[in-house]
């Protein structure tokens, strides 16, 4: 379920730009530095997923298989995003998610794929 949660942080957070990091997340500085690289024309951005744990394993045959068009060279790994909360909020980028997650319970990654897919050209 928490997997979940970093979807519904534009409802969750009074805010218009928020830090998402996983408990595995290791900081040696100060993370609000972060905040500083936000980019007004994007939804989210990170660093990229590993191109070995996507490229070349099953997720991207999965988008593939659901003619679902990703860049590999701008998919995001979840697990540390800065998430531009105000944009999100416009298009309502969290019911998207969720309507991506209703159409696709076989995702393997739900979160990062909704995001990716989802946001797909503004990461």
């Amino acid at each position: 379920m928490a997997i979940y949660a970093r979807l519904t942080l534009p409802s969750l957070v009074d805010a218009d730009w928020c830090i998402y990091a996983d408990c595995d997340i290791l900081f040696t500085a100060d993370p609000g530095q972060l905040l500083a690289l936000g980019d007004d024309t994007m939804l989210c951005q990170g660093h990229l997923n590993p191109r070995d744990a996507t490229v070349d394993r099953r997720e991207f045959g999965w988008f593939a298989g659901n003619h679902i068009p990703i860049d590999p060279n701008r998919y995001l790994c979840s697990g540390l995003l800065l998430l531009n909360l105000g944009l999100f909020r416009t298009p309502n980028v969290e019911r998207q998610c969720f309507d991506f997650l209703s159409r696709h319970p076989d995702a393997y990654f739900p979160d990062q794929t909704a995001i990716n897919a989802v946001c797909h050209g503004r990461t």
